[in-house]
């Protein structure tokens, strides 16, 4: 089951305090964040939480996002998970692509090539982040 969620980094924070109130624009940290930003369900986090590769078997496109079908190498098990369009362009990452995941506190990191491409909160941090939009 996938929720969709909104994340901003613990680095966007601090810039959009200080934000001109007659900005219509996000800011250069909100977008960063937007495209950064990852969702699965908790089954698909404990599998992350191993860390480790994983190669891509499926991208599927829809409007602003791309759900990754990986499979863990050596056991075979396949996971989905959803990350921006706008993280994963210019990454190069396709079909039969590695994703290396690495975990981190509070979530994991996905990348391609040495390249990370997408945050994914651990679940019990899921329920902390939120998005606002201010000004």
């Amino acid at each position: 089951m996938h929720h969709k969620i909104l994340m901003a980094l613990l680095l966007a924070a601090p810039f959009s305090a200080f934000a001109a109130p007659q900005s219509n624009q996000a800011s250069e940290a909100s977008a960063l964040s937007l495209e950064l930003s990852g969702e699965a369900s908790e089954a698909t986090a404990l599998a992350l939480s191993a860390g480790g590769r994983f190669v891509v078997k499926s991208l599927e496109a829809s409007g602003e996002t791309v759900v990754l079908v990986l499979e863990k190498v050596g056991t075979g098990v396949s996971h989905a998970v959803r990350v921006s369009s706008r993280a994963v362009v210019g990454t190069g990452l396709a079909v039969s692509g590695t994703v290396v995941v690495s975990v981190v506190l509070g979530g994991y990191l996905l990348s391609h090539e040495g390249k990370v491409f997408a945050f994914v909160p651990e679940p019990r941090v899921r329920k902390m982040i939120h998005s606002q939009e201010i000004g």
